[in-house]
């Protein structure tokens, strides 16, 4: 018997898998059917209405996106497309890039592939992980006795940190991942599942909704909260912040020097932004972060439409293979170009991963510290602009992205440009070799060395509205990997 933890980074395009033997303290990546670290967030629903996970051959309609589908919530809109004042110039449907209109609804999707993907790591280790249970648990995944290895998941969601109005997203994520454990609970095995059509499945996820919304029901939101949290705790599942698990891997493995960092996760859907000091390997001051909806997808998506004339999900695939094939070509670099780099005129609604980086720290740090302490404000500033942005995830390697410089911008004044040359390097992982590309594999590394699930009162957002205490750029609780600390 075994204990394994899963660092399951479920990406808009594609997934990771990291998985931590808890007792040998070995970790190892999964390898996919198809060969690679890899798979393809991708669903198919063949003619006999059965699904396959993954494979791009597979004839039969096709699921894209459904994880940004399900993430893309009014905040995420707002928050990437809003100008610098914090309004949104427009109907935010209008900015809405992953709704479907697909026959099946994007939950249903991530529950599906999460249940996939659970399935597969077992089918790997040869294990059933069928135990006994009490309560609603215990009714929902039946009781069996034959336990051997066990499994805890932490799966990495596009949120920031400590935001409030994000919770809502953590929220909806946590009950997919519930659903769809036991969901997965209710298989013996990987090709059980296979087998099962679509109508079968749909009413199996509508009955193990019905038996949670049945036991919230009456209950307040405190009650709902802490019976939520439970379930999650007795079958060891949790949700982690994406732009943290990054951070997480980058300290726990003692690769950062004393000093202040920017990370940016360039995702296929999203982009991972954060800001903060480091001593002593841990996190002493959090100064912000944030995850906006611009990212490699838009390079497709705009290569696509004015290219191929199209601005289908098919469109975003067909340009990202052209891309690859033809990294050259000069149109893409135009695009990419436009994608990543901020417009100099500071106009509204500019969608750059470069406004981003610069509107995070502007907009959530920048505008809130100089009010109080400029003096102090200027000189986190101006050693933010003295280091290098760590840049991972799949959007860095396209072209235009991971080449030259970022620019930290104070208000509308530019500072120096930043020279992006502290990647994440190869790692060595024991009885594991020949690891290509470890930055794109660096979130599910990092969501193997942590995993908890707060009370939603730890999530506290600096409001920033007192005096800063003396000697001290701000002062406020942060929520990262080891808890809640207070410096």
């Amino acid at each position: 018997m075994a204990n394994y933890f899963i660092g399951l980074d479920f990406g808009t395009s594609q997934t990771k898998v990291c998985l931590l033997n808890q007792d040998s303290n070995v970790r190892e990546f999964i390898t996919f059917n198809n060969g690679t670290y890899f798979l393809p967030s991708l669903i198919v629903k063949k003619n006999d209405n059965t699904f396959s996970y993954g494979d791009e051959s597979e004839n039969g309609i096709k699921y894209r996106y459904f994880k940004m589908a399900v993430a893309e919530d009014e905040d995420l809109i707002k928050v990437t497309n809003e100008d610098l004042n914090g309004i949104l110039n427009g109907n935010i449907e209008n900015f809405r890039k992953y709704s479907t209109d697909f026959d099946i609804k994007p939950d249903i999707l991530v529950i599906l592939y999460i249940s996939y993907i659970y399935l597969y790591i077992k089918s790997q280790k040869n294990t059933q992980n069928k135990s006994n249970v009490g309560g609603l648990l215990g009714r929902l995944i039946g009781n069996k006795t034959n336990i051997q290895n066990t499994f805890s998941i932490n799966l990495g969601i596009p949120t920031e940190w400590n935001n409030p109005s994000h919770i809502n997203r953590k929220i909806k994520f946590q009950c997919l991942l519930l659903v769809a454990i036991n969901l997965a609970n209710q298989f013996d095995n990987l090709k059980n599942y296979l087998q099962v059509n679509e109508i079968d499945l749909q009413n199996r996820i509508s009955n193990i909704n019905e038996n949670y919304l049945t036991e919230l029901k009456g209950k307040t939101q405190k009650e709902n909260s802490m019976l939520v949290n439970n379930w999650l705790n007795e079958l060891n599942l949790f949700v982690f912040p994406e732009s943290a698990a990054g951070v997480n891997y980058l300290l726990k493995t003692k690769r950062l020097e004393n000093g202040y960092y920017s990370t940016l996760d360039i995702g296929a859907g999203t982009s991972d932004i954060a800001f903060f000091q480091v001593v002593n390997n841990r996190i002493i001051n959090f100064l912000c972060s944030e995850s906006v909806e611009v990212a490699s997808n838009d390079v497709y998506r705009n290569f696509s439409i004015e290219h191929f004339n199209d601005n289908t999900f098919n469109g975003i695939k067909k340009a990202e293979i052209f891309i690859r094939q033809n990294p050259n070509d000069s149109n893409y670099q135009k695009i990419a170009y436009k994608v990543r780099f901020f417009n100099l005129k500071l106009k509204g609604n500019d969608q750059s991963i470069e406004f981003a980086v610069r509107k995070t720290l502007f907009y959530k740090f920048w505008n809130h510290q100089t009010k109080h302490e400029r003096e102090g404000a200027l000189n986190i500033f101006n050693k933010l602009s003295e280091s290098n942005i760590i840049v991972f995830g799949g959007g860095s390697n396209l072209y235009r992205f991971n080449t030259g410089g970022y620019n930290i911008h104070l208000d509308k004044e530019p500072m120096k440009a930043v020279p992006i040359t502290n990647y994440v390097g190869h790692v060595n992982i024991i009885n594991f070799e020949n690891i290509n590309n470890i930055n794109l594999l660096v979130l599910s590394l990092g969501l193997t060395y942590d995993g908890q699930n707060d009370d939603l009162k730890n999530f506290i957002y600096p409001q920033n509205n007192g005096p800063l205490p003396n000697n001290k750029p701000f002062h406020y609780n942060y929520y990262d990997t080891y808890g809640i600390e207070d410096y």
